[in-house]
């Protein structure tokens, strides 16, 4: 069988300091507390959850309070993402996925010792639900079902497309049936999700940024260079025939079509300046 996809910090504790007292007695109380160990670290209950699988490019971290501590699901963002989760699966994780539809591949991350037997029913059916609301088919049916095995039953062939996964036992395969969509469980789960980017993905990003602006800044620049050559040649002309022909060229003024520069100057000096015009542009006139 094979199914497709769809594009979908510690704190530690305060030391105890001796207090320095006067004389001897004041000294060794010092010594004394001086030897007491530092509280172990706590860990902070918002602290963000180690990912057992890491994204390449970005997933999505969505949050389970159904349980304590707060399970984590992991979903790939695209079928490229998914076929890089599928290659750090283990028993770590338990997959899940649509049966026979496209959908999302939803990963649940289990605490150390945990097995997909310890799995509870409300987050087997949590993560169900975020299975079936990802699936564009799956989301609309009724009793839909989703198939769920632990990660180390994944397997992907070379001649599968990008985002199709196998089993390597059916008979570790497990079934859970979706009666219909619960929004309440959903939203729940939504308005937990954060995206999580990795380095590299985030760097590519940063470059593909820079490069836009490069390419921004010189198209500026060049449009500036080709205003500035025009505007040094439409000056050099002008020049030009002033010196020949002793006329003064005003240019267009605002809002007047170009080509309609004013030329005043002695009449036999305009008369001849619009002959030598004339036989440019009608030369066999």
């Amino acid at each position: 069988m094979s199914l497709t996809t769809q594009a979908p910090r510690s704190r530690l504790g305060k030391s105890v300091r001796g207090l320095r007292g006067r004389g001897k007695a004041s000294r060794g109380k010092a010594k004394n507390n001086s030897k007491i160990a530092a509280a172990p670290p706590s860990a902070s209950p918002s602290a963000a959850p180690e990912l057992q699988l890491r994204p390449r490019g970005a997933v999505l971290i969505l949050r389970s309070a159904v349980v304590d501590p707060p399970a984590t699901l992991v979903m790939g963002t695209d079928k490229h993402e998914n076929d890089h989760l599928l290659t750090q699966a283990t028993d770590r994780v338990v997959f899940f996925h649509v049966d026979d539809l496209p959908s999302a591949h939803v990963y649940l991350q289990l605490e150390p010792g945990q097995g997909v037997r310890d799995v509870t029913r409300t987050l087997l059916h949590d993560a169900a639900q975020l299975c079936k609301a990802n699936s564009a088919q799956g989301n609309k049916l009724a009793n839909v079902a989703v198939l769920y095995t632990p990660g180390s039953n994944l397997r992907k062939t070379r001649h599968m497309k990008a985002g199709e996964v196998g089993f390597v036992s059916e008979r570790d395969v497990r079934k859970i049936v979706v009666a219909k969509r619960d929004d309440s469980v959903v939203d729940r789960l939504t308005s937990t999700r954060r995206k999580v980017v990795s380095g590299r993905a985030e760097r590519e990003k940063q470059q593909r940024a820079r490069e836009r602006q490069r390419q921004k800044t010189e198209s500026k620049l060049a449009r500036r260079k080709h205003r500035r050559e025009e505007q040094q040649e439409q000056a050099a002309h002008e020049e030009l025939l002033e010196l020949a022909f002793d006329l003064w060229v005003v240019p267009p003024g605002k809002g007047e079509a170009e080509g309609c520069s004013t030329v005043t100057g002695a009449p036999e000096d305009v008369a001849d300046t619009l002959g030598e015009l004339k036989n440019l542009l009608h030369p066999d006139s």
